[in-house]
């Protein structure tokens, strides 16, 4: 059994993310007689599973989920996949607005400067703006 400062440390989280953790239902702890928090090598596994998923995107709220699927006996990998599948069009959509954005970037910057009587900077003004979806 750890103490919450020796679990935060194998973990690399903080014991105030362990507390917060807890709060949230996603691990749980024993205590010992003198009310502090007790973590097994369980315990352990599911937070580096939780700081995993959470690295990779995932909310707490889908971390939840997927610990509640498993912990009712139930494979969660089918709704990670799905999860997995909604994060990669988001990304991918991410991507060509980052790589729209690059292109007119780089085209503001290969026009020669405008002559005219800018208010601040010519390079900026001499297009006009582009609406993003915004999401």
């Amino acid at each position: 059994m750890f103490r919450i400062g020796d679990a935060a440390r194998q973990t690399g989280l903080s014991p105030h993310t362990l507390r917060y953790y807890e709060s949230l239902g996603l691990i749980r702890s024993r205590r010992n007689g003198s009310g502090y928090r007790l973590y097994d090598e369980l315990t352990l596994a599911r937070l580096r599973f939780i700081r995993r998923a959470a690295s990779l995107g995932f909310s707490l709220e889908e971390i939840r989920k997927i610990l509640r699927l498993r912990d009712g006996g139930q494979e969660p990998c089918e709704q990670v996949k799905a999860w997995l599948d909604e994060k990669i069009r988001r990304i991918e959509a991410q991507i060509r607005t980052l790589e729209e954005l690059r292109s007119e970037l780089v085209a503001l910057r290969s026009e020669p400067q405008a002559t005219s009587d800018p208010i601040c900077c010519p390079i900026l003004e001499a297009r006009p703006a582009v609406t993003r979806n915004a999401r």
